[in-house]
């Protein structure tokens, strides 16, 4: 923000230069810092981001960048040089064209901030849309689990060979040339050919789904880990045609899988397990979980919500579970220590429940508040 307020309020040019470049260059670099974070930690498949509202801002603000960068190079050299090329007339108009796209840069960040960054996207799948943007430029529903293809057709590779040239003559135009009311068009046709190339080579691609049947539990679960982990399963329930087991992994993590049966094998359903990382060895408050789902495998469609609690106590006297939600409370037993609700309603809870550990007196020998309905998920 120094920096926009610098570029749109300067008033001469002599004064200006010594301060501007050091701040200008440290704000590039944080920016660029901060864009490849969200890539790379916060968005870890940034290409599938686009099916989410989330990831079609992030390509946004990157297109965006590109033509920022190209106005930051040009007043870079035009400032660098001992005698300006360009007036200060030319100079403020220049400016103020730069802070015009860091100002948009602003705003979609702003939009960003408020929401969830999807850590996977399959998983925020199941409780987000795809974005209507996306599916406006795929034009056929994708299944579900289905991920997207990069294929451009003959609209795609145009638009894209134009952004190309858009690119090159734009940036002549930025450090050859005095105007920039030119360089703000190709800049800009720079943006609408960019996005629109990338947007149309979009096709439905790969279904994400594991079919694979194991003989016993363990393996189902160890199938989704690194060879080198150890899962212990410490409860499973399994009827004709489902099961459920909670388990630990390496003693550190506390894991819920969702199964299906045939014929005495079981098969891992996409994007059913959960994770709480650290809940198997530092029990109690943080060794529950709750996780509200209005669609996707755990959600019950007769209902509006689905509410899934489990946990794992250290307290080997405990009997049961007794869940206090904001409109209802359940109580469950505890067996092995570990314990699992599942519940679902048509209004909507507070996220804030509380947890009653009881002994088999029904006596409460432990309590905690929970105050989220949200965690971390498994593949």
């Amino acid at each position: 923000m120094f920096w926009v307020g610098l570029l749109r309020n300067f008033r001469t040019v002599s004064p200006f230069i010594n301060g501007f470049l050091p701040l200008r260059l440290g704000s590039v670099l944080l920016l660029s810092l901060s864009g490849l974070f969200l890539v790379t930690r916060v968005t870890e498949d940034y290409f599938n981001g686009w099916l989410l509202s989330y990831g079609q801002l992030l390509l946004v603000k990157h297109l965006l960048y590109l033509p920022l960068l190209f106005f930051g190079l040009r007043h870079l050299v035009m400032l660098s040089l001992k005698k300006p090329r360009l007036s200060e007339p030319q100079l403020r108009r220049s400016f103020r064209a730069e802070s015009t796209i860091a100002f948009f840069i602003f705003i979609v960040t702003g939009f960003m901030s408020e929401m969830e960054p999807p850590h996977e996207v399959l998983r925020t799948l199941q409780s987000e849309p795809v974005s209507w943007i996306t599916q406006l430029f795929i034009q056929e529903p994708l299944a579900q689990f289905q991920l997207l293809s990069f294929s451009p057709g003959p609209i795609g590779f145009v638009l894209l060979y134009l952004s190309i040239i858009f690119l090159l003559v734009g940036l002549a135009v930025l450090l050859l040339t005095k105007g920039t009311l030119l360089s703000t068009i190709l800049m800009s046709c720079l943006f609408i050919c960019s996005y629109g190339g990338l947007m149309t080579s979009l096709t439905p691609g790969e279904i994400y789904i594991d079919n694979t049947s194991y003989s016993e539990i363990e393996d189902a679960i160890a199938a989704s880990h690194p060879e080198q982990s150890t899962i212990e399963v410490l409860w499973e329930n399994v009827d004709s045609d489902e099961a459920y087991a909670i388990y630990n992994v390496n003693e550190t993590d506390l894991g819920l899988e969702k199964l299906t049966v045939n014929q005495d094998k079981f098969t891992r359903i996409p994007l059913s397990g959960l994770v709480l990382e650290g809940g198997f060895s530092r029990a109690g408050t943080n060794g529950t979980q709750t996780q509200r789902f209005e669609s996707g495998t755990w959600h019950n469609r007769d209902f509006d919500y689905t509410v899934v609690t489990f946990g794992y106590t250290p307290l080997p006297e405990a009997n049961e579970a007794r869940i206090i939600y904001s409109g209802e409370t359940v109580t469950v037993p505890i067996e092995n220590q570990t314990f699992l609700s599942i519940t679902s309603s048509d209004d909507n809870w507070y996220d804030s429940h509380t947890v009653e550990i009881l002994d088999e007196t029904e006596e409460v020998i432990h309590s905690f508040e929970l105050d989220s309905m949200s965690g971390g998920f498994h593949h």
